[in-house]
């Protein structure tokens, strides 16, 4: 069933690059995927996501409150880079992301923000944040990098925030999560 363009269409993703592996310094690309073949090779998508057409672009778009999952597990330095599109809502940027805890970047029109999760309910939240607004469907440049205990967030080349966490999880998935 495609998705319409409407209040519950919460974001609008086109994955450039991921970087996954400590060995490889953060600038240097070792994934790339831009959806053009219409599929999400590596990526467990939950119902309300879905590679679709938009404007002549093909990106990865999700409704409701549902998850993408990647389906590689990383150690160490990470980079991402992506363009994102927030229609309504919010989004979660997850990081390092396991069965028992993540740290979830949030996206919306009010700003952005950085929390820490324990499954299921110990949330460490506002950790790092920005007032910087973003307005809705408009492309926005995103980027996390990951250094050791240290995450920071751009956006349109703008560094929006910077965390360090004394107890940085150590590994995990990447994930989005609309709200």
């Amino acid at each position: 069933m495609p998705i319409r363009v409407t209040s519950i269409l919460l974001a609008i993703l086109t994955l450039l690059s991921l970087s996954l592996t400590a060995s490889v310094p953060a600038q240097q690309t070792t994934y790339q995927e831009d959806f053009e073949d219409g599929q999400a090779q590596g990526w467990e998508l939950q119902p309300g996501w879905q590679v679709t057409a938009l404007n002549g672009n093909t990106v990865l778009a999700g409704a409701g409150h549902n998850w993408a999952y990647s389906g590689w597990t990383y150690d160490g330095d990470l980079r991402i880079a992506f363009r994102l599109m927030l229609v309504a809502g919010r989004i979660h940027i997850n990081v390092r992301q396991t069965e028992a805890s993540r740290y979830f970047i949030g996206f919306e029109t009010t700003g952005s923000d950085i929390s820490k999760q324990y499954f299921p309910d110990d949330f460490r939240e506002h950790l790092a944040f920005s007032n910087r607004a973003h307005g809705l469907n408009q492309w926005f440049q995103v980027e996390v990098v990951i250094t050791g205990n240290r995450i920071d967030f751009f956006v349109d080349g703008i560094q929006e925030f910077t965390y360090t966490d004394l107890q940085a999880l150590p590994s995990g998935i990447l994930a989005f999560e609309t709200i």
